[in-house]
């Protein structure tokens, strides 16, 4: 799934991605804009069910919080 934080700002803050349905989530705190918070990887256990799920970016900082959120398809190992 490809979820762009270009336009959001992430100078100064925390930027976590997380699959609220499975319970797994990565944090990350930005020091600077130059950063590229949009690497994120969330290990998703072998017993996951298949079927789509949100995945949830959330930016906070001392003065503002946004989100966006994004489906992404976990299909079975064969």
């Amino acid at each position: 799934a490809a979820l762009s934080l270009r336009n959001m700002p992430t100078e100064g803050a925390n930027v976590k991605v997380s699959i609220p349905e499975l319970d797994i989530s990565s944090t990350r705190f930005v020091k600077s804009s130059n950063k590229n918070p949009e690497d994120f990887m969330l290990k998703i256990g072998g017993n996951v069910q298949p079927g789509t799920y949100t995945v949830r970016a959330e930016i906070t900082s001392l003065y503002n919080k946004e989100s966006k959120e994004a489906p992404v398809s976990v299909i079975a190992k064969k």
